[in-house]
């Protein structure tokens, strides 16, 4: 497996890091057996996780850095503040 890093960050400050050669399931594994219950669209997101969680709120800006892509960034919106 091609080593990735990969890096969740809240506001600006990296919260984990890890490589993709250490999830418990292969990327392929984890695509197939979504594919099977789930139609992706583009734009869809699958989130494996991380060995460790972070706290979002409401008006943070989470981002995924991957080796050799673009950041995804999505800000955080919950649905039931007024």
């Amino acid at each position: 497996m091609v080593t990735l890093k990969v890096s969740t960050v809240v506001n600006g400050e990296v919260q984990a890091t890890n490589q993709v050669r250490n999830v418990t399931y292969p990327p392929d594994y984890l695509v197939g057996l979504h594919m099977k219950v789930v139609t992706h669209l583009p734009g869809h997101v699958l989130s494996t996780g991380t060995r460790s969680a972070a706290h979002i709120q409401d008006g943070d800006v989470v981002e995924c850095h991957i080796d050799g892509f673009d950041r995804l960034v999505c800000p955080v919106r919950h649905l039931k503040v007024s």
